[in-house]
């Protein structure tokens, strides 16, 4: 069926799998980080729960992935792997949101929405494994389109799912979320396709000269070889730190700025600035990549981000709420476009399966971890110390960004 498809489209079947990772991309940043923060306030005020408590599952759920990804990794080398975790991630992802609709205990919410959701989001993410093995020379364009797609995320969900509370409840948003979700992922899961050689395909021609600077043929690193370079420990640094502190400032920033007085449509409006933004120029930090290589952007983006955290902690009315996301929308999806093209790049689309595999629990233990470090900072010193620990967190992503280096090709 995908060797059919693929044969009648008139461009790269490659763009069906950068369509399908957006798409789930958009559920998991929708619901688990932008959309999240509609949920804290009702759900708090009917269960009694701190935010520690209320943001642990997303922790657990990083657990689950830092056990699945060094696993699991070498099978997204295999023909059928991406297709099977990818639809294993669909459809548990959307039975975890189904199931919070009756949620009374934490220990139900943990174990659906933090072991099952945590399975279900680790497999929608190995898709992006996928990518490099389609694209070499415009991997750049690639990854920017997914992180596109995935600013569809606080464009639309959170005014969706707060739309939804007000008019459905809490509990039937959740329902409503996972039917959605089950809808549109469950299918789509079944065009996902390893590498153009599996449906009798050419892959992309490379870049000449390569941007990175190293050899026109991509290098085949090993994941043994990948994790001896200091230049892999040193973007799990990077990677880590920052996406920790933004993943765990995100859902804490529409109560922030309800507690500020920004009234709650407008706390949701800014998001979707943030979207709008995000989307457009992200294609500018691929292209940027693509033609000058990774490093340069992404210590950038890194620097703009830092301080992007002290520009939102001002923020007191629905202006500068506005001009706060706003500024924070011009590079962070760039931070995320930029790490996905620089990896491939140096270690190559050969064992990249296996090399994201080890790379993804970390960057799931910062998605799905931060929130919990902000939480806990919250219970400590209210919204002051979420704001501290999201600019300590970036300064070191920023410090690790600047020393990462290239590594030479293995014999």
């Amino acid at each position: 069926m995908r060797a059919a498809i693929a044969r009648r489209l008139p461009f790269s079947y490659g763009w069906v799998i950068v369509a399908l990772a957006a798409m789930g991309g958009a559920f998991i940043s929708g619901v688990t980080s932008w959309g999240l923060g509609v949920f804290v306030t009702p759900m708090q005020e009917e269960l009694g729960w701190g935010r520690a408590a209320f943001f642990l599952p997303l922790a657990i759920g990083a657990v689950v992935a830092g056990v699945a990804g060094p696993l699991t990794g070498p099978l997204l080398d295999r023909r059928h792997g991406p297709l099977a975790w990818f639809l294993t991630g669909a459809l548990t992802f959307s039975a975890s949101l189904l199931a919070l609709r009756w949620v009374e205990g934490l220990w139900a919410y943990y174990a659906w929405f933090g072991v099952v959701g945590g399975l279900g989001r680790y497999g929608l993410f190995t898709i992006r494994s996928v990518i490099p093995k389609w694209f070499i020379r415009r991997r750049g364009r690639a990854i920017a389109v997914i992180a596109s797609g995935t600013s569809l995320g606080p464009l639309l969900f959170p005014a969706a799912i707060q739309a939804l509370v007000e008019a459905v409840g809490w509990r039937d948003a959740w329902w409503v979320m996972g039917l959605i979700s089950l809808t549109l992922l469950g299918p789509g899961s079944l065009l996902v396709a390893r590498q153009p050689e599996d449906l009798g395909l050419a892959p992309e021609a490379p870049r000449t000269p390569s941007p990175t600077g190293l050899a026109e043929d991509e290098p085949a690193f090993t994941r043994r070889q990948a994790l001896a370079t200091p230049t892999f420990w040193l973007l799990v640094g990077a990677i880590t730190l920052g996406t920790a502190g933004v993943r765990g400032l995100i859902p804490n920033l529409q109560p922030f700025f309800v507690e500020q007085g920004v009234p709650v449509r407008a706390a949701s409006a800014s998001f979707s600035v943030y979207a709008l933004l995000s989307m457009s120029v992200a294609f500018a930090w691929g292209w940027w990549a693509e033609r000058r290589g990774a490093r340069i952007p992404f210590v950038t983006t890194c620097i703009w981000v830092t301080s992007s955290v002290g520009v939102l902690f001002l923020a007191h009315d629905a202006a500068t709420a506005v001009l706060g996301m706003a500024y924070l929308g011009l590079a962070l999806n760039g931070f995320f476009v930029l790490w996905q093209v620089f990896a491939p790049d140096v270690f190559g689309r050969t064992h990249y399966g296996a090399i994201s595999g080890t790379l993804q629990p970390f960057n799931n233990a910062a998605i799905y971890g931060g929130p919990l470090v902000m939480g806990l900072a919250y219970d400590a010193g209210g919204y002051a110390a979420v704001f501290a620990a999201a600019g300590l967190l970036w300064a070191g992503a920023t410090a690790s960004a600047a020393l990462v280096g290239k590594s030479a090709p293995p014999a």
